[in-house]
């Protein structure tokens, strides 16, 4: 029945092979960066849908928080562009965390 209505709408499968850069292999690759973040949030209980809601936001923010390009280390005053720069056109999201840090222990 369903191939019947799937040839009527002119649907087709095509199978994505998970490590096939060619096949969709980067988007398999967000997916397990996606997946990496919230096993290291560690969440253990049962949440209600604004917290989980949070946690998807904070895990978009992380992952679209990655450089697009190659970037030299060392160079200040190069900037890396993000999805984040391009989707909200705002260099920085979020705001450093509080506390003087020493220059040895920056990025």
């Amino acid at each position: 029945m369903k191939d019947v209505y799937l040839k009527r709408s002119r649907i087709s499968m095509k199978f994505n092979p998970p490590r096939a850069s060619y096949h969709g292999g980067v988007i398999e690759r967000m997916i397990r960066s996606i997946c990496a973040v919230l096993n290291g949030m560690n969440v253990k209980y049962r949440m209600d849908s604004a917290t989980l809601q949070t946690i998807l936001s904070e895990v978009a923010n992380i992952v679209n928080n990655k450089p697009l390009t190659g970037t030299i280390i060392g160079d200040s005053n190069e900037g890396v562009i993000t999805p984040n720069i391009l989707l909200t056109g705002k260099e920085q999201l979020t705001a450093p965390p509080p506390g003087a840090f020493p220059e040895e222990d920056m990025y």
